[in-house]
């Protein structure tokens, strides 16, 4: 089975740890996608989320240094932009709230094709 393109997608990163989100980041670009990000707190986020023309999908890390991410998930929510979770902790995995259960849960370090698989592009 042929693997889809994602050649053109802009994908917003969202984790507060530079070497987790910069791997995904440079295999992204490989792959021909716009990298937006990483975004590193919700407020910057936040912001991008709204002032973007264009994002396709999303990577959020739900903990960013103690901080949250589900104000970015709600905004990214609004606007029917796909999104994933990614954690390398169980706790994290049991903090996020119900309203996000059809989101997936990805574990750390990303693999690729799990995101994509999930977000359906």
């Amino acid at each position: 089975m042929r693997e889809k393109s994602h050649s053109g997608l802009a994908i917003l990163i969202v984790e507060d740890d530079y070497m987790l989100g910069d791997e995904p980041s440079l295999e992204l670009c490989a792959q021909g996608v716009e990298v937006i990000g990483p975004a590193a707190f919700v407020d910057d986020a936040a912001g991008i989320i709204t002032e973007s023309e264009r994002i396709d999908s999303a990577i959020l890390d739900p903990d960013l240094s103690g901080e949250k991410v589900f104000p970015a998930a709600e905004l990214l929510m609004e606007r029917g932009i796909p999104f994933v979770f990614t954690t390398g902790y169980d706790d994290d995995a049991r903090a996020i709230p119900a309203k996000y259960a059809q989101n997936t849960l990805c574990e750390k370090p990303v693999r690729l094709a799990e995101v994509r698989s999930a977000i359906g592009r």
